[in-house]
């Protein structure tokens, strides 16, 4: 029944919430008393599996918060690349295409012979 995914981890809390009170009423019936149906196994067991789900629950939560805060994060350094580029085009005097003063390179010859 492991699952990673915080719905399905929210039906099990409910079914199993759902098993212990069905557990507590039939404890009920028979006239145990509330602090003997504490100590009954199943109870327990049940109790047990509830608190293991939440906390998988909490789990998912821490997961799923640090997800979303590095997502946030790299995007606002997207951003603040973006707007660091265009400063730089902006501050950066335009170089001319064609650079003067360089090597000439020698023209090949072609069918001379």
């Amino acid at each position: 029944m492991g699952s990673k995914d915080k719905e399905t981890r929210q039906q099990q809390i409910e079914r199993y919430q759902g098993l212990l009170a069905r557990r507590k009423a039939f404890l009920t019936e028979l006239n145990v008393p509330a602090d003997k149906q504490l100590l009954d196994k199943v109870v327990k067991q049940l109790q047990a599996r509830i608190k293991q789900i939440t906390r998988a629950i909490h789990a998912i939560r821490k997961v799923h918060g640090a997800i979303e805060k590095a997502a946030v994060q790299k995007e606002a350094n997207k951003e603040k690349k973006k707007a660091d580029r265009s400063k730089d085009k902006k501050l950066k005097p335009e170089e001319p295409a064609v650079k003067e003063g360089g090597k000439e390179k020698k023209k090949k010859k072609t069918g001379e012979k």
